[in-house]
Order: structure tokens, then C-alpha cells, then sequence
């Protein structure tokens, strides 16, 4: 486990800032010292930080331009208690706070909710469970809920919420331009133009990013090419209509390109299922004959309404998202280890090549209205309601396979899975594990859920208040799957197989000594019918649909004391919604298909007790929590003699934390001084009688595993950011600027079993510049020690964070 500074190191810095004061040279008045508020809409109003009575960070554009924050994995190094799960693309990362949120498969839901503006933001594989870089384009902040925040948000807020608030247009005329340039070859635009379109009643935002780097860390031996090079593009258009003082309407519109490595292209297999070593560097990949590619386009239309009534405002919201994507020409053989094993009996030689595509179109729609009161009187009130509906159509399919004859084929490149006749050991092994990768797999998924939301919020006195939220949400999906093989080698029909051919793989469910025999699960194309199809080789489909109800209610109770320090207790509650296991195991029968399929909805139940105010010139927040979760979704595998994995409920699961924040402004003469710091620290256990199958001994084939008592996956002991940026005069106009950040993290597992330490890492980024009024040139570096830590390992394949990178930013503001 990588460790940098001790604890009592780590504890002894947060101390000195907190408590640290100028000395009497330094000083100005306090008040000229305070940090500006910000204004948050966390419970969809706006307020300030410290009268939000729960754990809140934000992260402000300011901030933004000070620190090295580049992707969504650098945002949330700020926050406590928040991590970045990742399995190399961006669009496959995952955001996972106060430990919730370790079950996760490719299409499944998130356990952080996701919004933007207030309304849902996710949903979908390609990039539906984090934020993307269009999303973190011209942003006034992004604020990280922590704890469920089912009440307001809904869905999947069941470890919290992260809420991007983007700049709408005004009726100034003002523009930006950023250009920057990074190590590997990364050359970067992001520009801003506001125009006021008539006075005081129509004004037009438009937005855009080019990002596009050439280079890259991680190299094919085969070939001599970079694997990580990446473009990204983004357009965005909003416009703002005022027709009278009491009306604000707003349309945006979003368009958004990428390409990108693919998920296996990243991935270090460190040796073949022989033992012999095959990428011997993180960053070489050896015997890789294809270079996979992702590439996703979205398209997406927000509109939203204010309009007072006078004795309320009414705010209405809809958004509409398409995404088409797909990732191709993966080398498949290299992630599963299988690259240059002979699979071919006697004297030839073959070696396995095959690549399998994934493709989908997703489509969301969700419109939000609520009517909330002015805020004045002891009562405060919101009414509100939801709809969500959702569709996604995903294809995966080994698109260079031939289509079935019935007879022996010529060798297809992409489709090579080995050759009949005998063959033992290793050998024979990824054959039959190679015949199986060939499935062609198809399912749709629709989602419809309606809900009803509100809050009540009462001034017992004028210092202590008591509110009360709730949601009540209806849940139904519907989902279609088809699993049919395009294995070259197999044979659909009854009796002998003809030359060059083999029977279909057959696999006994409960082994030799069960009641249920060995069954096919090779299954017949559509177009293959009648005798050219066996009796129980026919495709395999299923449909099922499913109903929820949840009800998540939240109660808190706020005091404030004369000197502004609120104190506040919380109750709250989320739910990660259930679903059905897309990516079910080539090796499932068909009889126990629809048995692999479901999995439960989790469900969090929270405790949470906190101060916010300012102690000796810093703003410090800090809390304490409790969180129970029922039915906790895991990684299992399917059965004892299943390879693979799907998405189960294993049992309850408990976990208990701290988090503190703390900022303070110092101005020095002339020179301006900001210090901020977080730090946190997670414990968790799972319950008596929590249990998934796992492979426990390194056999390959899954054990029953007793997770009682074990560790909830992906906490940490700690987790420390440290910040700090000076501004100087240099004369005239100019202002010289130094920020640097400190993130570090330690402690924890990776998987349920508790097999695998969770890496630690300590990070260190900074920039250096000068600004005036309108310009910005600066330099900076991330990484700076240049540390390299294990990310995530998924099927013996690992995935690793970044080495060090340095550039420069050039800015340009009218």
C-alpha cells in the first residue's frame, strides 16, 4: 500500500491551518480578510453554504482557473469523502461518495446522482455515470452533495449528488479565450462570446471547446502508435429571454464529440493465462495487432422557466439527450491473455484474433416543475413534480465474423478463435473460452418514472429551524434481451459436425454431481431454423419487466448562534435503483438466464450531525456521519461454476465518517493570500450474513464468500487536499500569481473479499503566472512528482493513473 505522510503528520497540517493567524505586520481588518459567500441552490433555492444544513462542497470557476483542475478526477480530489472510479476512458468513469456505489457494471446505475442546473444528468454506458468535459465547460460551480440526497434529487443519490450550475447569458457584451498546451502533444481552445441581442429582454451565450491530443503515454510494441491520443469537441448556444420583470425563460442547446481509446486499448495485461509475461511495462502494450477506438456524439436540448407569481415562483425545467456511440477494433484476445497461444491442434500454429464491438443509442428525456415560496415568514415551502423517461438500445456483436453456413470457412481476420480437433491444457482452455467471446448480445432497457417531490422548512425561532423533504417516486422498466454465437467453429445442427467444425460448448450448470444436466450455450443466429438448429440451440431471448416504489423522506434541524456558527442534525434517505443484468456470462445457460437477470434496488438510511461558520478568520465546516444501506448491489459472479460477473444484492453493509473543510483569505500589504483544506476518513463493514460468490483462491471459478465483517470497498482511512494560491502586485496593471495543491489519499480495499489494498496515492499540481485586466499566461504542473499509482484492476487487466504533465495556459478576456 503506497503511504506518504503519516497520519499525525497529515493531522498536524490541518491543524496549523486552521489555527494560523498573521502575525500583526500582516494584518488588516477582519472583515477585509473574509472570503466571498457563494451562493449554492442545493435544495433549489439559493442560499449560502454555511445555512445548507448538510455536508456541501463547491468548487467555483475562480478555483478553476487557481488550481491545475482538468477533468472530472481533479474536481473531485477537492472534495472529502468523494472518489473517481475509473477504468481508463473517461466516458467509463464512475463517481462514488462516502463509499457507496462499489457494484458497478458498464450499464448499470450510478450510486452518485447527477445533475446539471437541478435536472437529471445520467444514464447510459458511454459516459452516463460522470460528468464529461462539456459539462464542466463555462460552469459558475460545481457543487458536491454528500450523504442521500433522495428527497430533492431522486435517483441514485444514494452516497450523494454532484450538481453542475453553468453560466447563463446577460446583457453584457463580454467574451473569453483559453488556449492551452500540455505534455503528450495535447493542444487545448475553450471559447466564451455573450451578446446582448435587445435590451434588457433577449441576450445569446455561446460556448465551445477543441481538445485534441496526439500524443500519448502508452505505446504498442507491435506497431510503434500511441494508444491514449484523444479528441474532444463542444458547441454550446443559450439564449436568455426577459420579456417582463417577473419572467425568465431559457434555451440551450449542446453538442459534443469524442474519440477516444477503448476500453481495453488502456489496459496492461501484465501476463497471459499461461503465466508467461506479455505487457512487461504499464505503459507498453505487447502483441496487440488492433488499436480499439470509442467514439460518442451527443446531442442535447435544455429549456427552463422562472416566472414569480407573486406569492411564489414557478420554475419549470425540461431536458432532452441522444447519445450514439460505439467502440471498435478492441483486441479482444490481448485483454482476455489469450494473445499468442496456439490454438490450433498438431503441427500448424494459430493464435487467437478476435474483436468485439459495442454500440449504443441512448435517449432521455426528464421535465421538472415546482413552485416554491418567497422565503419570507417562519414557513418556507416547495412543491414540485417529475417525470423521467429513458431508452437504451445496445449492440454487442463480433462484426467480422462470417455468418453461419454450416460449413468450415475461410479464416476471418477478427474472428479467429482457434481450429478443430484435439487439443489439451492451456491450449484447449482458451479455445473454448475464445469460442465463447464470439456472442453476439443485444438488449434494450426503458425506464418510466413519475415522482412527486417537496419540502417544508418551519422558523421554530429565529435561530433554530426544523425541515422536512420528501420524494415519492414510481419506477417501472421494461428489458428485452437476445444472445446468439457467431463462433466460426461451432456446428447448430443435430448429429456429427461436419470437418472443420465443432459441437456447440455445453456447460453443466451445478457440475457432475447435480440433478440439472449440461446444457448448450452456444445458441442459434435467428436466420438459423428448422434442422439446420438443434433442439435447445434455438437464440436465446427473454423479456421482463419490473415495478418500484420508493419513498425517501429527510429531516433536519438547524441552529444558529449569535456569533454565526450554524450547527445542524440530518436524517436522509436514497435509493440506488434495481435493474437487469445486461452483461450476463457466456457461459449461462438458458434455463438460468432469467434467473441471472434481476437484481434489487439498494436503499440508505443516513445520520448526520455538523457545524458551519467562521473560527479565528477561517471558514471551517465539518460533520460526522452514519450511513446503513440495505441490500447492497456487489460485483458477483452468477453461480460457483460461472465465469464472469453480474450486478447482486449481498446484504447490508454500515459505514461511519468525518469530513472537515476549511478556507482563509490573508492579505499581506498588497499581496492577497488563500489557504483552503478538506480532509476526511471512512470506515465500513458489512453485516452478518452479507455474501457473494467470488473467486477467493485464484482458481478462476468463483467461491461463496462471507462478507460479514469485511470491509466496505473503495473507503479511505483519509483523504487530504491542501491548496494554496498568492497573488502579488508586479506594477502597473500586472499581478504575478502562485497557487499549489497537495491531494493524498490512503487506505481501504478495492474489492468486497478484501483481497486487494486500495492504492493510495499523494499528488502534487501547480501554476505559476501573471494576469491583468483582460490576460492570463501562466504555466503549470500536474503530477509534479510524477507518481504513478494502480487505478483499478478488472479481469486481471490494470489500469493506471498518469504520469507527470506540464504546459502552459494563455487567457484572454474582454
Amino acid at each position: 500500500m503506497q503511504r506518504g505522510m503519516g497520519r499525525g503528520g497529515l493531522m498536524t497540517a490541518v491543524g496549523l491551518v486552521l489555527l494560523a493567524t498573521p502575525v500583526a505586520s500582516w494584518a488588516r481588518q477582519a472583515d477585509s480578510q473574509a472570503l466571498d459567500e457563494i451562493i449554492v441552490t442545493a435544495r433549489k433555492r439559493s442560499e449560502t453554504l454555511v445555512e445548507v444544513p448538510s455536508a456541501i462542497s463547491a468548487i467555483t470557476a475562480e478555483e478553476r482557473r487557481n488550481l491545475v483542475l482538468d477533468g472530472m478526477k481533479d474536481y473531485l480530489r477537492q472534495a472529502p469523502s468523494a472518489t473517481l472510479v475509473t477504468s481508463g476512458p473517461e466516458y467509463l468513469q464512475d463517481i462514488s461518495i462516502r463509499g457507496q456505489g462499489s457494484g458497478r457494471l458498464g450499464f448499470s446505475e450510478a450510486a452518485t446522482g447527477l445533475y446539471k442546473d437541478g435536472l437529471y444528468n445520467a444514464g447510459g454506458g458511454f459516459g452516463g455515470r460522470s460528468l464529461s468535459r462539456m459539462d464542466l465547460l463555462d460552469i459558475e460551480r460545481l457543487e458536491v452533495l454528500r450523504g442521500p440526497q433522495g428527497a430533492l434529487y431522486g435517483r441514485n443519490s444514494v452516497g450523494g449528488a454532484v450538481n453542475i450550475v453553468g453560466r447563463a447569458p446577460d446583457q453584457t457584451l463580454s467574451g473569453a479565450l483559453t488556449a492551452r498546451y500540455s505534455q503528450p502533444e495535447r493542444a487545448s481552445i475553450e471559447g466564451v462570446v455573450n451578446l446582448p441581442l435587445a435590451a434588457d429582454k433577449l441576450a445569446l451565450r455561446v460556448a465551445g471547446l477543441y481538445d485534441d491530443q496526439n500524443g500519448g503515454f502508452i505505446k504498442n510494441q507491435t506497431t510503434g502508435h500511441e494508444l491514449d491520443w484523444q479528441t474532444y469537441k463542444g458547441l454550446r448556444a443559450g439564449l436568455r429571454w426577459t420579456p417582463d420583470s417577473a419572467t425568465t425563460v431559457d434555451l440551450a442547446y449542446e453538442r459534443y464529440e469524442s474519440d477516444t481509446p477503448a476500453f481495453s486499448s488502456l489496459a496492461r495485461r501484465a501476463v497471459r493465462v499461461d503465466g508467461s509475461v506479455l505487457d512487461a511495462s504499464r505503459w507498453t502494450r505487447a502483441d496487440l495487432d488492433r488499436e480499439g477506438r470509442t467514439k460518442i456524439t451527443e446531442d442535447s436540448v435544455y429549456l427552463s422557466a422562472k416566472r414569480d407569481l407573486g406569492f411564489a415562483d414557478l420554475t419549470a425545467k425540461v431536458g432532452w439527450k441522444t447519445r450514439d456511440a460505439g467502440r471498435t477494433n478492441e483486441d479482444n484476445d490481448h485483454y482476455a491473455g489469450h494473445s499468442g497461444i496456439d490454438v490450433a491442434p498438431g503441427a500448424a500454429v494459430l493464435v487467437p484474433d478476435y474483436t468485439v464491438g459495442q454500440f449504443e443509442d441512448y435517449s432521455r428525456f426528464v421535465a421538472q416543475a415546482y413552485l416554491s415560496s418567497k422565503g419570507e415568514g417562519r414557513l418556507s415551502w416547495l412543491a414540485g413534480v417529475e417525470f423521467l423517461s429513458t431508452s437504451d438500445d445496445v449492440t454487442i456483436d463480433p462484426y467480422l465474423c462470417p455468418a453461419y453456413s454450416g460449413a468450415l470457412q475461410a479464416v476471418a481476420a477478427g474472428c479467429v478463435v482457434g481450429q478443430a480437433g484435439a487439443l489439451t491444457g492451456t491450449s484447449a482452455s482458451v479455445r473454448s473460452s475464445a469460442r465463447l467471446s464470439v456472442n453476439h448480445d443485444a438488449f434494450s432497457e426503458s425506464l418510466k418514472s413519475p415522482s412527486l417531490f417537496g419540502s417544508l422548512e418551519y422558523k421554530i425561532t429565529d435561530a433554530t429551524t426544523l425541515g422536512v423533504e420528501a420524494r415519492l417516486q414510481r419506477d417501472k422498466k421494461s428489458f428485452w434481451f437476445e444472445r446468439y454465437a457467431k463462433d466460426p467453429l461451432a456446428y447448430f445442427g443435430a448429429g456429427a459436425a461436419p470437418t472443420g467444425l465443432m459441437a456447440v460448448v455445453t456447460v453443466d450448470p451445478d457440475g457432475a454431481t447435480g440433478p440439472l444436466p449440461a446444457s448448450s450455450v452456444e445458441f442459434c443466429p435467428p436466420n438459423v431454423t428448422g434442422a439446420a438448429c438443434a433442439a435447445g440451440n434455438e437464440t436465446a431471448r427473454v423479456e421482463a419487466e419490473r415495478r418500484w416504489t420508493f419513498v425517501t423522506p429527510t429531516v433536519t434541524l438547524r441552529h444558529r448562534f449569535d456569533n454565526g456558527v450554524n450547527v445542524y442534525g440530518r436524517f436522509a434517505t436514497g435509493y440506488r435503483p434495481g435493474g437487469f443484468n445486461s452483461n450476463l456470462p457466456p457461459t449461462t445457460v438458458r434455463s438460468q438466464i432469467a434467473q441471472q437477470l434481476l437484481y434489487d434496488p439498494e436503499y440508505a438510511y443516513s445520520y448526520e450531525a455538523g457545524a458551519k461558520g467562521r473560527w479565528k478568520g477561517v471558514q471551517l465546516s465539518a460533520a460526522v456521519y452514519y450511513t446503513w444501506t440495505n441490500n447492497v448491489q456487489v460485483v458477483s459472479a452468477p453461480s460457483s461454476l460461472s465465469r464472469g460477473f453480474i450486478l447482486q444484492n449481498a446484504g447490508d453493509a454500515h459505514v461511519a465518517g468525518y469530513e472537515i473543510e476549511a478556507r482563509r483569505r490573508f492579505l499581506l500589504g498588497a499581496a492577497d493570500l488563500t489557504i483552503s483544506a478538506s480532509l476526511s476518513g471512512q470506515k465500513g463493514k458489512f453485516e452478518d450474513g452479507a455474501k457473494a460468490k467470488l473467486d477467493l483462491n485464484g482458481d478462476g471459478l468463483p467461491d461463496d464468500a462471507d462478507l460479514g465483517g469485511k470491509s466496505v470497498p473503495r473507503l479511505r482511512d483519509y483523504q487530504f487536499a491542501l491548496n494554496a494560491t498568492y497573488s502579488f502586485p508586479l506594477g502597473g496593471a500586472w499581478r504575478g500569481f502562485a497557487s499549489a495543491g497537495l491531494q493524498m489519499a490512503d487506505g481501504g480495499y478495492e474489492n468486497p473479499d478484501n483481497s486487494r489494498s486500495y492504492q493510495g496515492y499523494g499528488l502534487i499540481d501547480a501554476r505559476i503566472g501573471v494576469r491583468s485586466e483582460r490576460v492570463r499566461l501562466s504555466a503549470f504542473g500536474r503530477n509534479l512528482g510524477d507518481k504513478t499509482y494502480l487505478a483499478n484492476i478488472v479481469s486481471a487487466n490494470e489500469f493506471y493513473t498518469d504520469p507527470r504533465v506540464i504546459g502552459v495556459e494563455l487567457g484572454w478576456e474582454f
